[in-house]
């Protein structure tokens, strides 16, 4: 099932800008590189890129490197669902596929 998301914050700058929107979709083929859409707890959705990844844990990085996130480049166990951001939507009419 796909679903929609808005970008909300800079930290995946220059690959996506705020209010941007992104479709994802739920699927057991995700890897380093991948651009995720993850809920690490219960109170917050990121935006991540994937840095590395196992079947027990997942390290999240952000594309832009001037902003700090408290989900970046720390080890998060893999306890979580995460979707694969594959489709981005940008106004005025513009998208990409990932």
């Amino acid at each position: 099932m796909l679903k929609l998301y808005k970008v909300s914050g800079t930290s995946m700058k220059p690959t996506l800008n705020h209010n941007d929107f992104v479709f994802a979709y739920k699927t057991k083929k995700i890897q380093a590189n991948d651009i995720v859409i993850a809920q690490p707890d219960k109170k917050t959705l990121i935006i991540k890129r994937i840095k590395r990844m196992n079947s027990d844990s997942v390290i999240f990085s952000s594309d832009n490197k001037k902003t700090n996130s408290n989900f970046s480049d720390i080890e998060l166990k893999r306890n979580f669902q995460i979707l694969k951001v594959f489709l981005v939507f940008r106004l005025p009419l513009y998208f990409f596929f990932l």
